[in-house]
């Protein structure tokens, strides 16, 4: 696997990882901030992006594709991989 098919994966995960957290809240078992992965850090580092470089930009894209993650049906992970592509994609042009 090269870079960019680690950081799809990766972002996939933190996808499938908000979506959990955010059924969890509501289901009131825990508050949707108290648990983060922060896998955004790893993915700019694989696009050779220090954390302390990351722009605001950069974070917004990333922040803002999770965001869309979360209205995609349960079941649609075939969806939730294209969003992992297209955020990786608009990501390295940033």
């Amino acid at each position: 696997m090269n870079n960019s098919q680690i950081s799809i994966q990766l972002i996939l995960q933190d996808l499938k990882y908000h979506r959990m957290i955010k059924e969890f809240e509501k289901l009131g078992i825990i508050p949707v901030n108290q648990y983060k992965l922060e896998i955004y850090p790893i993915v700019a580092s694989l696009q050779g992006i220090p954390k302390e470089k990351i722009s605001d930009l950069w974070y917004d894209v990333y922040h803002n594709h999770m965001q869309k993650g979360l209205g995609c049906p349960s079941d649609d992970i075939l969806a939730l991989g294209k969003i992992a592509q297209i955020c990786n994609q608009y990501l390295r042009g940033c």
